[in-house]
């Protein structure tokens, strides 16, 4: 077997070489053309060696007869160049051979590196330069030797149509005159030769599949591997998981990990899931003569069809169960129902008193859990509690047991769910307050706490300044924030400072009004001469990022209790805690007519919930979180770990309130790092609720399932992805 380090490469000739000039005809330059300096060969074959090999062949020599150049559509054949490509794969191993093609750029003059309008596609449609489409792009901002990825991973033969053209946009004379030379490169792999994780990804990509990110994931809106629009033409393009797939599991550090996306770098990005386990044909129901039942309060009843206990809930009627098990092994608890209305009040489940789980209303999620404890011994007590709600619509039967594995062991791998896909069974807030716009960040600096007060007739002005530690109100008028009623036909959105006196207009801090909620005014205080401006930019727009998030000091301690030795494996990827600010203007934190009803969003919840825009740039470097700093990242990270975005769940299969059955779903809660909004009263983040995107309060206690993301070239030394059989990543 070769060693994959020595795996073979061959540049394929030339197959573009040319000089585009213009004609001139009459006072308009009307035509550019391309010749050919010297025939090109585009069929060429390429042996990697040991019993496979690939081939391409781009259709024959080029000559400067084959075509001119000039501003059309891509399919007109006097003025474009279309090629047709056939890939070969040939392999006697019995493995996989993995190709990857592209164009390198050899020369390019400024004039069509500079253009929007000298463009390529590869394609599965001989008629069509945008349809199925395969690559597509344009060569601006390209240098010598940069590389346009055609082909990644394919691992079957196939016909390809490649186009390159000056597109019928084109109207700068600066493209004239210019010289351009492309040559065509590939090489090809074969599996037993250690692929790279990225490369295993792209070999699976749907490419031709358009989502619709205002849709969940569903079998025919995403349900395997898709590359993100708008990075064909990266030297890495990226690809990413959506919908209800099961193969994308890793093991990597002795732990369980799921596939997320690949980065810009070549890199694969991965969320935590646990820890390796047996895994069996099957989970059995334990027997009633198996409980030792602690408490029966609410005639939990077995029903040995099932092998359940069934309590039928009514209006207002508290239920509970304890119990312990037969013996030390792995357990799962799952709860089921009748069907019937939606039942109302909540539902925990408890470990030795510690809640692991609960629902705060509605039986119609809670009818469908199941909860991963692993090891039990026989002296954890496990209680199921259902506290009554008068909402209750009509009775409903629950059903719970416990099951542990059975049958043979089809092996160690990973199929974790609930808290088992946690970093503790203990839950955490995101911070350890709500009462600031600052803690929506995973690190925060100067924090404004919101205060609330009923105003009568109080003084308020568009604006102050500041002299000698002395505020002073301008423009003043009064307005009754009981009634609204303005006096001397001022209005509160324009009038947001006072200093909280019917009479007093100077003060040494001031207060600002930003959100009034029936008769009640919130409002922050500024002090030092600093105007709402300056705190918006304290907290949010350019926060010193000082203090570390609660959840970040949960991550950072597991880090460097787990992950330490496994550091050098890992890229410095950006981990984007998004604060840029959606509707500023339109929010009471615009002093100059923003709203006083009005709360303020973030840009990641426009994208969930309005423009359903996924994105994986970071607006902000301050919100950048990375380990160096950069161009690109904030350097503010001790280690390169962080929580997934709201726009990674998206490309998952969620939107804003919604999920369609998608890979992130592990019948639980967790944090994600995107802020959602600031409502006037408390700061909200995102979350994944049971598959959904959901919005918590900063302080809610959920799940903590960090994200890292594996340097690029990082290769698989065996598994296929499934939780029995996942990717093994080869550790140096």
């Amino acid at each position: 077997m070769k060693n994959f380090s020595e795996k073979q490469k061959l540049i394929l000739v030339g197959l573009i070489t040319g000089t585009i000039t213009a004609l001139i005809i009459g006072f308009t330059f009307a035509y550019w053309t391309w010749e050919s300096t010297s025939a090109q060969r585009t069929a060429v074959s390429f042996t990697v060696g040991n019993g496979f090999s690939c081939s391409a062949d781009g259709g024959g020599n080029i000559t400067s007869s084959d075509v001119t150049l000039a501003p059309a559509d891509c399919t007109d054949s006097n003025y474009a160049i279309k090629r047709t490509v056939t890939t070969s794969l040939t392999n006697t191993t019995g493995n996989d051979v993995f190709m990857d093609m592209w164009l390198t750029v050899n020369s390019i003059d400024d004039g069509l590196k500079n253009s929007d309008y000298f463009r390529y596609a590869l394609t599965t449609d001989s008629n069509s330069c945008t349809n199925n489409l395969v690559a597509q792009g344009n060569f601006k901002g390209l240098n010598a030797n940069d590389k346009v990825n055609l082909l990644s991973g394919i691992k079957t033969s196939g016909t390809y149509y490649l186009w390159i053209w000056l597109d019928k946009l084109e109207t700068s004379s600066a493209t004239q005159n210019q010289s351009f030379n492309l040559s065509l490169g590939g090489e090809c792999t074969n599996d037993t030769e250690e692929i790279t994780l990225y490369n295993k990804i792209a070999s699976q990509a749907d490419l031709t599949t358009n989502i619709n990110f205002s849709q969940v994931s569903s079998d025919t809106n995403g349900k395997g591997v898709y590359r993100f629009a708008g990075t064909e033409n990266n030297a890495y393009p990226i690809y990413y998981y959506r919908g209800d797939i099961n193969n994308n599991n890793v093991k990597f550090a002795n732990k369980c990990w799921k596939i997320v996306r690949t980065t810009e770098t070549g890199g694969v990005k991965l969320i935590y899931s646990g820890v390796p386990g047996n895994i069996y044909e099957q989970q059995l129901p334990i027997l009633e003569s198996d409980y030792t039942i602690s408490t029966n309060t609410g005639n939990f009843t077995w029903d040995n069809t099932d092998s359940t206990w069934n309590a039928t809930i009514t209006d207002g009627q508290n239920k509970e169960i304890s119990f312990t098990v037969p013996t030390d092994d792995n357990y799962n608890f799952v709860m089921t129902g009748t069907t019937g209305s939606s039942t109302g009040g909540s539902y925990y489940i408890y470990k030795d008193d510690t809640q692991v789980y609960g629902n705060g209303g509605g039986g119609g999620q809670a009818l469908s859990y199941s909860h991963d404890f692993g090891s039990l011994t026989a002296s954890n007590v496990i209680k199921f509690v259902y506290q009554g709600s008068s909402t209750t619509e009509s009775p409903i039967t629950f059903k719970i047991k416990m099951t542990k594995a059975g049958g043979n062991l089809l092996g160690v791998g990973c199929n974790n769910t609930g808290t088992a896909t946690y970093i503790s069974d203990t839950k955490t807030a995101f911070n350890p307050n709500y009462d600031s716009p600052s803690y929506v960040g995973y690190m925060y600096g100067d924090v404004y706490t919101y205060a609330r007060a009923t105003g009568t007739g109080l003084m308020y002005a568009p604006d102050v300044t500041y002299a000698n530690g002395i505020y002073t109100l301008t423009s003043k008028d009064s307005y009754n924030i009981e009634t609204k009623s303005a006096i001397s036909g001022t209005n509160l959105s324009y009038h947001h400072y006072t200093c909280g006196s019917v009479s007093e207009t100077t003060c040494t801090s001031v207060r600002y009004v930003y959100y009034v909620a029936g008769n009640i005014a919130y409002y922050i205080t500024l002090s030092n001469g600093k105007k709402v401006e300056d705190a918006i930019e304290d907290m949010l727009t350019n926060s010193s990022n000082s203090t570390d998030s609660t959840i970040k000091g949960v991550i950072d301690n597991w880090y460097s209790t787990n992950m330490t030795s496994y550091t050098n494996y890992l890229e410095d990827t950006v981990y984007c805690n998004d604060r840029s600010i959606n509707n500023l203007t339109a929010s009471g934190w615009n002093p100059s007519g923003g709203s006083i009803s009005t709360s303020l969003y973030f840009n990641g919840y426009n994208r969930a919930y309005t423009s359903y825009t996924p994105s994986l740039n970071c607006t902000n470097k301050n919100d950048a979180f990375t380990v160096n700093e950069s161009s690109t990242g904030n350097g503010k990270l001790t280690y390169p770990v962080g929580l997934l975005t709201s726009d990674e769940a998206m490309l998952a299969g969620m939107k804003g309130g919604s999920g369609g059955a998608n890979y992130l779903n592990s019948s639980t809660y967790y944090w994600l790092v995107s802020p959602d909004c600031w409502n006037g009263i408390y700061a909200g983040g995102f979350d994944v609720n049971f598959g959904s995107l959901s919005v918590e309060d900063m302080t809610t206690a959920l799940g903590a399932r960090p994200s890292v993301s594996l340097k690029p070239g990082m290769k698989i030394s065996g598994g296929d992805g499934s939780e029995i059989t996942p990717y093994e990543i080869k550790i140096n």
